[in-house]
């Protein structure tokens, strides 16, 4: 199974400021359980720190700090 994984950019300098859109990566697993555990894999890989990590109506949204 396959899902976007949609980030949205929070900044640790300016933290009430509004999330800025991110780019779209896409995920797969077996499950979709699996489907929140290998994004969150792959956003640590990354250097993001993550906010928050959920799914939404079509994708999975994911609010991070980019890595510095």
């Amino acid at each position: 199974m396959r899902s976007a994984l949609q980030l949205f950019l929070v900044s640790s300098a300016t933290p009430t400021a509004p999330p800025e859109p991110g780019p779209t990566l896409e995920v797969e697993a077996k499950t979709e359980d699996a489907l929140l555990q290998v994004a969150r894999e792959l956003l640590l890989a990354k250097g993001y720190r993550i906010r928050a990590l959920s799914f939404g109506v079509k994708n999975i949204l994911a609010y991070v700090e980019s890595p510095a």
